[in-house]
Order: structure tokens, then C-alpha cells, then sequence
């Protein structure tokens, strides 16, 4: 029983650790994608600015 409840929870600490390096991975990827796309929207408000000369 105890080597059953060792590896159960071996097995639990393993399944954690993979997933929070997946929503880790996640957080960075969509806190990148979101980094761009602010980047993205000042430069076009800056060509529309340029453009229409608001600057």
C-alpha cells in the first residue's frame, strides 16, 4: 500500500508540474502575443497620425 501511495503521488506532483509548465508557456506566449499586438496598434495609430497630420 505505501509504495502504491508513494508512486500515486510521485505520479500527481509529475501531472502538476506538466501542466503548470504548459499554462506557463501559455502566459507567455499570449503575454508576447499581446505585447505585439499593442506594438501593432501604436504604430498604425502613429501612420494615422502622420498621415492626417495630428502629430
Amino acid at each position: 500500500m505505501k509504495k502504491f501511495l508513494l508512486r500515486a503521488t510521485t505520479l500527481m506532483q509529475e501531472l502538476s508540474r506538466s501542466y503548470f509548465k504548459h499554462v506557463d508557456s501559455q502566459m507567455a506566449a499570449f503575454t508576447a502575443a499581446n505585447s505585439l499586438w499593442q506594438l501593432c496598434l501604436a504604430r498604425s495609430w502613429l501612420f494615422v497620425a502622420t498621415v492626417f497630420g495630428c502629430s
